[in-house]
Formats: C-alpha cells, structure tokens, sequence
C-alpha cells in the first residue's frame, strides 16, 4: 500500500484541548514553547529577565524586635506570595515595589514585608508589615492577603486580623493599621481663664492614668473673655490670639476630624462638643494632641450661634473653621505630652458671618475605628470594597459582621478607610463570598467560588447583583482583567465575563482544565501581558502555563516553566525608569539548606518576559561563542550546552541528589546563583547514536560550584518521561535551561467523513521544514563540548489517549552510526523513523531544546499509510 504524508502548516497553527485527544476534529493538539506574537511560523518563546531581587535580609532588625531573621542564612529564605504595587511620592516621584510573605530560613515562620525603590531619593526601603503571625498559613494552613493601591497610599487587606496603610513622607516608609481609628473625643471647659497654663488637667493628657483615657484625637474648647491674656506657653504667632474673633454668649457646636496631607487619609468626625455661655464676649480656643503616625493636619469644624440662626438643629450644621498643620500651631511645653502625639492650639479666628461661607460638613454617619478584616480587597472609583472578612466580633450595631458581606467605603467622604455600618452588601446564604475583585469596564466584579457579583456605583449609592450561579473562580488569583472583560478558571473551563453580563467560553482549553489540571486549580494564577498580549495562565504545580496570544489568536503552552506564581504588576525595565505594564512570575525554588550544596548569594526574584532571547540581566563576556544565540528559559550565568567530565551522586538523609561537573571554557559562562531553579535536560551519553537510555531525563538545578578547573551545577531529579535517574555515564550530553519547544498532533485524520476517523492507520516518518537557523559554538564544533546533539530534534509517538509516548527518536545517518545537527535550513534531510504500529489513534511531536540555537519552524509532514478496511493486526497483503 502506498505511503501519503499528512502535511501540517504553522503559518496559523494553534492548540485545540478542549476535548480528549482522541475525540479531537482539531489537527493540533499541543503547541509549547513559542512565541505566540509571531506569525507565520513558530519560533521559540523568549523566556524570562529579571526584573527584581528580594531583600529581606535588608529589613532592620528592629521591624523584628532586635535581629534580622534572615540575615543568617537569606540564600533559604523562601517567597509564597507577592502583588506589586505603585505609589505617588509628592507631585513628581513615584514608589514601585512589592508586598509579599516570605518564610524563614528552615522554619515555617512567615512574615509580611513591604519592600521597593523610591524615586524621590533614589534608593531602595525594607519594612516589616506583619511578623511571624498565624493569619498567613504555613504549609498546612490558609491564608487570604490582597494589595489595593491607591495614588498616594498602598491598602493591605488580612482576612482574620487588621488592615495596613501604607504611605512615602519625606525620608521613610509609614505603616500603620488601616482605619480612621477611635472617635475623636471632645469636651467644653465652662470656666474662663484670663491666662492659660497647659497643665494636665487642662489639657487632654494621653499618657494620664483617666477614665476614660484621652487617645490621640481628645480636644479641649477652652474660653477666655476678651480683654483676657493670651495663653502662656501658647505663642500669639501660633494660636493668633491677638486676631482672634469675639464671639457672643449663646450655643455653639465644635467638632474635629484629622487628616494625613500627603494621602488624604482621615479620622472620623468627633461628636459635637456643646457649647454655653452666658454674659461678656469671649474669645474660644481649641487644642488637642493628635497621632502623628497617621495624621498631621486638624480641621476644626463648628456651628453658627443657634441662637441667632433656627435654633438647636443649627448645631448639626458644621461648618469649616479652619484646617491646619499640627506643627504650625504647636503647644510650646507642656507636662503629660508623648512621643507619639503632636500638641496644638488654635484661636478661632472667624466670626458667624464669616464661616456660614465656609465648607459644610457632608458625611453624617458614624464609621467604624478599623477597615474590614478582609482577605480581598480593591480599590474602585475613589471607594475601598471588602470581603472575604473573618475575625472581627460583632457590635450591638452590626450583628451582620463576617458573614460573607461586601463592604464598601464611603462614596462621599473622599477617604478609602471610613467604612460606615449600612454601606455593605449581604448574602442570600453563608459561604459564598468573593475571594477576589476585578473591573470590567464600570463595573466591578466581584468573584466567589460559585458565582459572579456585578458592582454598579451610581452617584452615592452602589448597588449589588448575582449571576452565572455555579461558575464560580477556582482560587483568588485565577482571573485578569483585559480591556473590559475579565478572564477567569471556573472548574468547567475558562470564561469570560463582559461588563453588560455576557458569559463566553475559551472552548480549546476545556479538557486542560476540567481534566489534565482539575487536581491543581487552587494554586492555577493568571497574568496578562500588554507588550506580548499575551495571557499567561499558570500551574505551578506541574511546571506548565498556558498562554493565550491575542494578537495572533494562538492558544499554546509553556513547558518546565520553574515559576510559583504570576501577576500583572509595572515594574520598569531599569531600576528608576518609566513603569511598564506587564505580567510578572514570581522565581522561588525549594533549595536544600546542606554545606555540601553551594547555594551563595542566592535570593528569590520577579521576572518577566524578555524582549527577545538574548534579554538578560547579567550579560556574557563579549567574546562569548559558545552560548550567543537564546539564552533559553531564564537568565542566568552558566555554560547552556555541556558534555559533562563527570558525575556523582550527593546523599543528604533519605534524598539524593545529583553533581554534573564540565571543565571550564575560554570566555565561556561560570555558574553564579541566577541559573538556580533552571531546569536541566540530557541528551544522552557523548558519542551515543540516536536516543539511550540516559535519555530524556530531566533535572532541576539547586545548587552550583566552581573549582579551578571545573564548574559544578546540583540538581534534583524529576521524574517525568523517565522515572528514575541514571547519570551512571561520566560524559553526558546536557542542555541547561532550555526552553522546549513541541509541536504534537491530534490524531491523524483518516481517509475522509467520519468513516475514515476509525480507519487504522500507521506512521513511519517525521520530517519538518525550518528557516533562520542559527548555532552557538556549541552546537558547531567551536572550542571544547560541542557536539552535534544539541542541535538536533526529536520525534516521538503516541497512541491513542497516552501521554507517554511509545516511541521516541531523532534523525541519524542513513547507516546509522552517527548523530547529525538535524535543525538546519530547508526541508529535513534525514525524517525521523518509527517503527510502524497499527491504531487508529496515532499522533506525532516535534520536540527541540531551545538554548544556544533559534530557528522558524514553518511545517511538519508525516509519513505514513491508512488502512482502508478494519484490521487488527499488521497484515498488509
């Protein structure tokens, strides 16, 4: 029977999973590795570049309460979570950084840390947010923390404990809980005083032993008549006592809020202090002490005289006598003051007629001292929204509390902290409550494990709805937003919702979700990127990513991709520079904390994808011939392509692990802690025809040495087409940090209608069709290690649903005694070979090991015959 060839363009080639393999009408099944913004043929993906190093051996130690934790041993300190975050510094500086949960070396102590670069002193900050605390998990418990920056302060939300703000003055980093804090309380001093003297029992005295205490916030309104001396200690240039208004005997009101001047943070408003007197004129005098931690500036709010004005309801009409720094009008000395409050006086300086043209006080409700407890938080059109809250017990006002509300800040009052009882949604039953916030045009959606909350603010008010019940997200980081629809991993599949409710289906990932990862998708996390348009969709529990290529349409993978973690976040391309949007991967590898792996100055990292595949941070020596086309997954130094000197098993307790050890290179790449997390391929044995059976084994590297003569990486092994290691061979052939680009077929189609999908069918060959070939040194002979291996591809074989192949091979010499650099221009000179097998489920793969070479693959045929007639075994009379 004569041989037809199946042939496979990749001009517009793009994976199809949302079926089984053997039930696919799809021709390809699986695409990995490539660059998806490339059109007409597929060229490998350009891998990672670095874009931060952790320092959380940098925070003072004492965040910690005397010494550094990770200052001992930083190389072990490990990274479980990050968001990112940007800050406004004053009007032409910014802050950019990063939030995260490091653990401590050899302990499964977390910490909270907030760390970063600041342009307005070019320089980096380290600050400790919350340590060593149960409410973020450890490896057997959760934890729900989210980020929600603002222009001018950074909000942290904590499911289970209080909130933080962060904010940039001048010179330091201010962290303090989220919340306006306690109510400012006020009080009316009835006597008159002809001169003031600040005692303590004239002024509020924060460190006084009272019942109840004055907290930073208490006031006094003080009185004096007007023929009175101004205060003692209180300087007319501070309290303008001398330009001070007489006021008439009658009703007033006075109440006190504060304010932070760099971030617009404010204090609820205190009750109104009443006001009396009666007979001669008298000048008033407010002062205070206030928490220089959170506020900086006073407002003073007061009424008209009621009597002159509609009676006692003018009381509840506040409106604006002044707003001042606390530094401006201080309190000279006084007994009883504390480092952490600033003491400050003012002589009310405006009479009725002026102040009923001041600003009036708008937002009447009373809010709570502290921002929900929540483990999901956003920031919304100028409102803090709030849920998954846990922790915070209940009042007599709101019995309500943490069952699965959500909770939205005021939308009048211009603060992001000042959460009143009624502004909050609840739900129709315990449980479902959104883990995560994400805006789809002018709305925000809020997304649960069930169902999709549609956020609608309209003027004042915000309104809350459901939908899509039992399409619920699968963990807090499986959604991004992309213009204005939000992509999100329910258990069916991905989804995409649409501001006007609209729910569409991604259908080619169907089966790799629902089926392949269904064991996974709590840890499964997405990031889109805006330079690539490309939305990354990533499992760090297998090593793989989905990517989702927008400008060409193509749906492809990424394999042995050694990331925990990805998130959208603006990070510039060099330390200060302009801010680029993009999807950044969080680089955290489980190291082995033993002295005979060498794991110095390693620190866990962010990246992101590089430009192009020679992007890196750390560049080679400019006489570098061995490794200078794509430098493969992630940056890094370290020789790429090796035929090893030697071996050697290490032993530590029950684990083993393994030394590939190769003698050092004339301008070639020594290994430094970047290469740390890559992961390593071998080829098989120096000298080897074709695949051995070293081959196909894959390792990850932890560790790396150099000798005077030689360079050493450590590597773990991982079990994959292989299922134990075998390095028994001194010289093998190994790849290190290779991006592995594949291309496998669904199941090659029969002879035509549905008939021919049952048809039996056989493959015998694999030839593909490449442009733009380029080698390093390595793969051409130049200089010590080369060898033809590394430019080679390999062809494997499956049958039916399996997704290990039968066979594996890659083109050799017709007499086939000899490897040959089978990635060169043009058509295949050589087809890799199968041994025949009947089945009608047959598919093929392309598979190459991308570093130190590049190349376009344009087209793959396979060869091979179809059966015409139902047969069951190979018979071809």
């Amino acid at each position: 029977m004569q041989e037809i060839t199946w042939p496979y363009s990749f001009a517009a080639a793009s994976q199809d999973k949302g079926t089984w393999k053997s039930g696919s009408q799809s021709l390809i099944w699986e695409i990995a590795g490539i660059d998806g913004t490339n059109q007409g043929s597929l060229t490998a993906h350009p891998g990672f570049t670095e874009v931060w190093k952790f320092r959380y051996d940098l925070v003072s130690g004492s965040d910690f309460g005397g010494t550094n934790p990770y200052v001992a041993n930083p190389e072990f300190g490990k990274i479980i979570d990050f968001w990112s975050f940007t800050c406004r510094i004053g009007s032409g500086s910014y802050a950019y950084g990063v939030v995260y949960i490091a653990q401590r070396p050899g302990l499964t102590t977390r910490d909270l840390i907030i760390e970063g670069y600041r342009t307005d002193s070019s320089s980096y900050f380290q600050k400790l947010v919350l340590g060593a605390s149960a409410l973020l998990g450890t490896s057997d418990t959760d934890y729900s923390v989210s980020v929600a920056p603002t222009p001018r302060v950074v909000y942290i939300g904590v499911r289970g404990g209080s909130g933080y703000a962060v904010t940039f003055p001048t010179g330091s980093v201010n962290v303090v809980t989220s919340g306006p804090g306690t109510k400012p309380r006020g009080s009316w001093e009835t006597s008159t005083y002809g001169a003031y003297t600040p005692t303590t029992t004239q002024l509020p005295d924060p460190g006084a032993v009272v019942s109840p205490p004055n907290p930073p916030g208490s006031f006094v309104v003080y009185s004096s008549t007007a023929a009175g001396s101004n205060p003692t200690n209180w300087a007319d240039t501070s309290a303008r006592w001398g330009t001070a208004t007489s006021q008439k005997a009658g009703d007033y009101a006075f109440a006190v809020q504060f304010e932070d001047s760099l971030s617009g943070r404010r204090s609820q408003l205190s009750d109104s202090v009443a006001v009396t007197f009666t007979g001669v004129n008298r000048k008033f005098t407010v002062t205070g002490i206030v928490d220089t931690a959170k506020y900086d500036t006073v407002k003073i709010w007061r009424s008209v005289r009621n009597t002159s004005a509609s009676g006692i309801f003018t009381a509840g009409i506040l409106q604006l006598e002044a707003t001042f720094k606390a530094t401006d009008y201080p309190v000279l000395t006084r007994s009883g003051s504390v480092s952490y409050a600033t003491d400050w006086a003012y002589a009310v300086q405006k009479d009725d007629r002026q102040l009923v043209m001041q600003d009036t006080f708008q937002d009447k409700p009373s809010f709570y001292s502290s921002v929900p407890y929540a483990g999901a938080i956003a920031s919304f059109q100028g409102q803090l929204y709030a849920s998954d809250i846990s922790g915070q017990s209940p009042d007599i006002d709101d019995q309500m509390r943490s069952v699965g509300e959500i909770r939205w800040s005021s939308a009048t009052d211009g603060s992001y902290e000042l959460f009143a009882p009624k502004a909050r949604w609840n739900p129709e039953m315990y449980g479902d409550v959104p883990i995560a916030f994400h805006q789809a045009g002018q709305i925000l959606l809020g997304l649960s494990s069930n169902r999709v909350f549609f956020i609608l603010r309209d003027g004042a008010f915000v309104r809350v709805s459901t939908a899509h019940n039992g399409y619920g997200v699968t963990g807090p980081y499986a959604a991004a937003t992309i213009g204005p629809i939000v992509y999100y991993v329910t258990k069916q599949g991905v989804r995409a919702v649409y501001p006007d409710g609209r729910l569409d289906e991604v259908g080619a990932l169907d089966w790799l979700i629902s089926k392949s990862w269904t064991e996974d998708l709590a840890r499964v996390s997405m990031a889109y990127d805006p330079d690539t348009t490309a939305l990354y969709i990533l499992n760090p529990v297998n090593n793989k990513a989905v990517c989702l290529w927008f400008s060409s349409g193509v749906c492809s993978e990424i394999h042995w991709i050694p990331f925990r973690k990805c998130a959208r976040g603006f990070f510039p391309r060099s330390v200060g520079g302009a801010l680029k949007d993009c999807a950044l991967f969080l680089h955290s590898p489980d190291l082995v904390d033993d002295a005979s792996i060498n794991v110095t100055d390693y620190r866990p990292r962010l990246m992101r994808a590089s430009d192009d595949g020679l992007d890196k941070v750390n560049l080679p020596p400019s006489s570098n011939v061995f490794e200078g086309v794509h430098y493969g997954m992630i940056d890094g130094d370290c020789d790429r392509n090796i035929v090893t000197k030697s071996t050697n098993t290490v032993v530590i307790g029950p684990d083993t692990y393994y030394e590939f050890s190769w003698s050092k290179r004339t301008n070639g790449w020594t290994p430094d802690w970047g290469i740390m997390g890559a992961y390593l391929y071998v080829h098989g044995a120096n000298g080897s025809v074709g695949m051995d059976t070293y081959s196909r084994q894959y390792y990850q590297v932890i560790g790396y040495d150099t000798t005077a003569t030689d360079n050493i990486v450590y590597c773990k092994f991982i079990p994959e087409t292989k299922s134990t290691a075998d390095i028994s061979a001194s010289d093998l052939v190994i790849s290190i940090n290779p991006v592995v680009l594949k291309v496998q077929t669904a199941n090659v189609p029969g002879a035509g209608g549905e008939s021919g999908f049952y048809s039996n069918k056989e493959v015998s060959s694999l030839g593909v069709l490449m442009s733009g070939v380029e080698y390093s040194g390595a793969v051409t002979g130049q200089g010590a290690n080369s060898n033809a291996a590394f430019g080679r591809w390999y062809a494997n074989h499956y049958v039916s649903d399996s997704f290990v192949p039968v066979q594996s091979s890659t083109p050799v010499n017709p007499s086939k005694t000899t490897s040959v650099i089978s990635i060169v221009d043009g058509p295949s000179p050589i087809h890799s070979a199968f041994a025949r097998q009947l089945n009608p489920h047959q598919s093929v793969e392309f598979l190459a090991y991308v570093v130190g070479l590049n190349f376009r693959l344009l087209a793959m045929n396979v060869r091979g015959r179809i059966l015409e007639t139902e047969r069951n075994k190979n018979s071809y009379a």
